[in-house]
């Protein structure tokens, strides 16, 4: 584990929660965890899970714009939406 623990540890956690592992928020998340979390997010929304319905690709689109900032890195969800759209 290095300095700031694994993936798994920070993985699935939101960017905005208080109770983060080991105080982080924001940018301190690293980079992975933060990418992680957008692309797990989308994986779930586009295939769904039996907890989930499925959703299509404007649908997924438009709840990782909800939730940019809080959920997710502003910065990185917009990046990834711009693939989404190529």
């Amino acid at each position: 584990m290095g300095k700031y623990g694994s993936v798994e540890e920070h993985g699935r956690k939101r960017l905005c929660l208080l109770e983060y592992p080991r105080g982080l928020e924001g940018k301190k998340i690293p980079l992975t965890s933060r990418i992680l979390s957008i692309v797990d997010a989308y994986d779930v929304m586009i295939y769904g899970r039996p907890y989930k319905k499925k959703m299509t690709k404007e649908q997924a689109i438009g709840e990782l714009q909800k939730f940019s900032g809080t959920q997710f890195d502003p910065e990185l969800a917009g990046l990834f939406i711009d693939i989404l759209n190529e």
